[in-house]
């Protein structure tokens, strides 16, 4: 049986800067528990920061549709709509089968966008279009590095098309 992580928004400052360390294996009831109280935390509340992020699902590791991305974007979230009364918006908000266009769309009505930062955030494509949105819209960006050795340059969404602008 998998063992469930048990983050806390406190493990992510580590001297002053954003960090998390490498959740356990992550459950698919783990994931839909954070995405329920995720979309929950939220009633009532404005859409102000938005959380960009890629799943990263880590084969053998985590259960389909789960990963550590999930996870930082769904504790921060967490951490900014309870401890700083701050509205979210993030992949996680999406109803299952919603529609994600809409979220997309969505994404100029925040304020400010954090972009968790993983290998896996460079090869989505979902990822750079939200990054595309943000930057049509002004938001400041605000980046945190979840991983060591992140790809660089001509490494980055190398399977980007001229179709994926569509």
């Amino acid at each position: 049986k998998k063992e469930e992580s048990k983050l806390k928004a406190s493990d992510c400052l580590l001297n002053g800067e954003l960090v998390m360390r490498d959740p356990r294996a992550i459950t698919l009831t783990q994931y839909n528990d954070l995405k329920r109280k995720a979309k929950q935390s939220m009633v009532g509340m404005d859409k102000t920061v938005c959380i960009s992020y890629a799943t990263g699902h880590r084969s053998k590791l985590d259960d389909d549709g789960t990963g550590p991305g999930t996870v930082m974007a769904g504790e921060l979230a967490l951490y900014l709509t309870e401890k700083g009364n701050i509205g979210t918006h993030s992949g996680l908000h999406v109803d299952y089968g919603g529609n994600w266009r809409q979220f997309l769309i969505d994404i100029s009505s925040c304020k400010l966008m954090v972009v968790v930062l993983t290998q896996a955030f460079y090869q989505s494509m979902n990822c750079l279009k939200e990054m595309h949105q943000a930057m049509r819209a002004n938001l400041e960006l605000v980046t945190v590095r979840y991983e060591k050795n992140l790809p660089k340059g001509d490494d980055q969404w190398t399977k980007a098309t001229s179709e994926d602008d569509k």
